[in-house]
């Protein structure tokens, strides 16, 4: 989070505290952070939750003002929580600001405005021990096969990530270096000839 400037690292705060999606987060005005609770209202018509605002949250909100102050910013608590000189943030603003920070870390694959609301929900889900009932909730998903398909679909990346034989370019580990599986075809159809 350090190649994020303090806006990058406030979307990435909320997404990870609160599993915002990127249209949930650059809905939100600086009031709206300044009590104990954030009202988190689904863009995608599921349930709305609310949620205690972390400590985390305050700090990084904090940090974000003094930034808005620094660059000029005129604010007041009806301000958009994420500005840019343009006024309020879009999303191609801020995905861009996330894949730059990422590309800069050195980080690969696909990391996007929406990492932040995957690894909130898959957390949950490895804090519930696995159980999509208690998960629910916190992942704001229409029903439990929404939730079930995203948590697969997470699963599946993970694996393919982890599971160095299911890489494209990954050696086969049951043959020899020296081994090339066409070679050794070859080699049998012309000996049965």
């Amino acid at each position: 989070m350090n190649q994020l400037d303090p806006r990058g690292q406030m979307l990435a705060i909320m997404g990870l505290s609160f599993g915002l999606r990127i249209n949930e987060a650059l809905s939100y005005a600086i009031r709206d952070l300044e009590g104990e609770y954030l009202e988190v209202f689904s863009s995608k018509k599921s349930e709305n939750e609310t949620f205690r605002i972390p400590a985390v949250v305050k700090k990084h909100l904090s940090a974000l003002l003094r930034y808005y102050r620094r660059k000029g910013f005129p604010l007041n608590d009806k301000s958009a929580l994420f500005i840019s000189q343009k006024g309020p943030m879009t999303i191609r603003h801020a995905s861009r600001l996330i894949c730059r920070a990422a590309k800069r870390a050195g980080l690969d694959g696909q990391i996007g405005t929406h990492s932040f609301r995957k690894a909130f929900v898959m957390a949950i889900y490895e804090a519930t021990g696995k159980d999509p009932v208690a998960t629910l909730p916190w992942s704001r998903h229409k029903g439990l096969d929404n939730l079930l398909y995203y948590i697969s679909s997470s699963i599946e990346l993970e694996l393919e990530e982890n599971l160095p034989w299911l890489r494209d370019d990954a050696p086969c580990p049951w043959l020899a270096e020296d081994e090339n599986p066409d070679e050794k075809e070859d080699m049998t159809h012309e000996q049965s000839i």
